[in-house]
C-alpha cells in the first residue's frame, strides 16, 4: 500500500510539472528556442538545431490539444448511446449488441491507414480509428454500470414508488455515469495519446506548425546511432506520461 501511494503521488506530481512546463514552453517558445543550425546533432539538439526537451515540451501540448476534442466528443457520445440499453425491445436490443460486437472486432488500425489511401488529405483518419478501438468499449463499460445501477435496492424502492423512466435516468443513473466519467478518464486519455501517437509516427496526420510525439519519435529513428537523445527525451517523457495515467486510471478502477 505504502509504495501504491507513492506511484500515485509520483503520479499526480509528474503530471502537474510535466504539462506546466509544457505550457510554459509552448507560449515563451520564441525566447527560449534558439534556432541554430550550426548546433545540429550536438547533445540534446535534433538535426534542424532545435533543442529536444523544448520539442518535446511542446508536442506535448500539441499531442494534447489534438485528442482533448475527440476525448470529450467520445465521452459524451458513448454516454448517451449507453443509454439505450434500457430499450427492451428484444430485437433492437440484438442488432444493437451485434454492432458493436462486430465493431469491436474490426482491426481498426488497419481500417484507418486504408482511409488514406482513398483519402490522403481526409480529417476522420484519428475519428474512425477512434470509433474502431475506443467507442465500442467506452459503450460496454457504461452499459455495465446502467444494468449495475438497476440492480440496487434504491432503484428498485423508487420504481415500486412510481418514479418513471426519466425520473430513474434523472435522478439516479445520470448522476452515477457522470461520477464513472470521471472513473475513466485517465483510461481514455492513455488510449488516445497512444493512438495519436501511432498514427502521426506512421504519418498519417494533418499539416500543422506543431509538432506531436509520434512526429518527434519518428524523426529520431532516422538518428538512433547519431543523437540517441532525439528518441530519449520524446520516449521518457512519453513513457512516464502514460504510465502515470495508466496509474490513476487503476487506481480508479480499483
Amino acid at each position: 500500500m505504502m509504495m501504491e501511494s507513492a506511484l500515485t503521488r509520483f503520479s499526480k506530481t509528474w503530471l502537474l510539472f510535466f504539462f506546466i512546463s509544457s505550457m510554459v514552453a509552448t507560449l515563451f517558445q520564441e525566447q527560449i528556442q534558439s534556432h541554430n543550425l550550426e548546433q545540429a546533432l550536438k547533445f540534446g539538439f535534433d538535426p534542424f538545431g532545435r533543442n529536444c526537451i523544448l520539442l518535446s515540451l511542446n508536442a506535448a501540448i500539441g499531442s494534447m490539444v489534438a485528442i482533448i476534442p475527440l476525448g470529450a466528443l467520445c465521452l459524451g457520445s458513448t454516454l448517451l448511446l449507453s443509454t439505450l440499453c434500457l430499450i427492451k425491445n428484444e430485437t433492437f436490443r440484438f442488432l444493437w449488441n451485434t454492432l458493436w460486437e462486430a465493431t469491436y472486432t474490426l482491426p481498426g488500425f488497419i481500417i484507418a491507414i486504408s482511409l488514406t489511401a482513398f483519402f490522403p488529405t481526409t480529417t476522420l483518419t484519428f475519428p474512425f480509428a477512434v470509433l474502431f478501438l475506443l467507442i465500442p468499449y467506452l459503450i460496454r463499460f457504461f452499459e455495465g454500470q446502467i444494468q449495475s445501477l438497476l440492480k440496487k435496492e434504491y432503484v428498485d424502492q423508487a420504481i415500486a414508488l412510481g418514479a418513471t423512466p426519466f425520473h430513474l435516468f434523472r435522478f439516479h443513473i445520470l448522476p452515477e455515469l457522470f461520477q464513472a466519467s470521471k472513473a475513466i478518464l485517465p483510461f481514455l486519455i492513455t488510449r488516445l495519446l497512444i493512438i495519436e501517437t501511432t498514427l502521426t509516427f506512421v504519418g498519417m496526420k494533418q499539416p500543422s506548425e506543431t509538432s506531436s510525439w509520434g512526429d518527434l519519435l519518428y524523426l529520431g529513428k532516422d538518428y538512433l546511432l547519431e543523437a540517441p537523445w532525439i528518441s530519449f527525451f520524446t520516449a521518457l517523457p512519453l513513457f512516464l506520461t502514460l504510465f502515470s495515467f495508466h496509474l490513476l486510471s487503476k487506481n480508479e478502477h480499483s
